[in-house]
């Protein structure tokens, strides 16, 4: 269920309260009944994860705030760490709208061994979990029906398992194998960005001329291009934005 600042006005503190700690209870239940161990990693360290589309808030010299407990969990799992949890406090700058802020929790997760399937189980199980708790604490008290109507209309009925690549074909219209370079993404890429609303600024000729009829000064020399490296920005920029239209709106 996606809720807005629109909802909470209508809730009481204590309610809101309530409903976070019950959220919160639901998730440590379920990963825990899992087999998973929870733990807490450092908020502020060296490096950050090497991600195109998410910008580090700086916090000091040389340190940055976690934008993910991705790196510090994957070090401890090769220090030889069991399945564990974490729901982090995570930091990325501009990330503020109706339903983000720069600062914000993270359910993070790691099976030591495990499969996809899995992991899958894991969020069935957790957003299940969620729901159920949300509904608990909503219940029997009429002023709060609308959004106990809301959350049992957008509990998933079902679970549907796909791949990832077959979900964008199905969505894009454009059947994908995962490692086309970024010219084949053109197409998807100019819909999705569309959709989103996100706009690009066009380089200037070189050829233009610069105000008062002076011809502007040829661009520096660059590197060379790397098609692998545009690849990847490529790929990364087409699941944000597919993943912010076809995903983020259910979440």
């Amino acid at each position: 269920m996606t809720t807005t600042s629109a909802d909470l006005p209508s809730l009481p503190w204590a309610v809101r309260v309530e409903l976070w700690d019950a959220a919160l209870e639901a998730v440590r239940t379920t990963l825990r009944g899992g087999g998973m161990r929870e733990v807490s990693t450092p908020i502020r360290g060296p490096e950050v994860a090497i991600e195109p589309w998410i910008e580090p808030i700086v916090a000091g010299r040389g340190r940055y705030l976690a934008t993910s407990p991705e790196l510090a969990m994957k070090g401890l799992l090769a220090r030889g760490a069991p399945s564990m949890f974490q729901i982090a406090h995570v930091f990325r700058a501009a990330e503020i709208g109706a339903q983000h802020s720069e600062e914000f929790h993270l359910i993070e997760w790691y099976r030591s061994p495990g499969q996809l399937p899995d992991v899958q189980g894991d969020v069935e199980a957790v957003i299940e979990a969620v729901f159920a708790a949300v509904a608990s604490v909503l219940a029997g008290d009429a002023r709060w029906d609308a959004l106990r109507q809301r959350a049992a209309a957008s509990r998933p009925a079902r679970w549907r398992r796909v791949k990832t690549l077959d979900l964008l074909g199905e969505t894009l219209g454009i059947e994908l194998a995962g490692n086309e370079p970024a010219e084949v993404l053109l197409r998807p890429l100019s819909h999705v960005r569309a959709r989103a609303g996100v706009g690009l600024h066009e380089r200037e000729d070189a050829g233009k001329h610069a105000g008062g009829g002076t011809p502007a000064a040829p661009p520096e020399p660059g590197p060379e291009p790397d098609p692998e490296l545009e690849r990847l920005e490529a790929w990364t920029e087409l699941f944000s934005l597919w993943s912010d239209l076809y995903l983020d709106p259910w979440l």
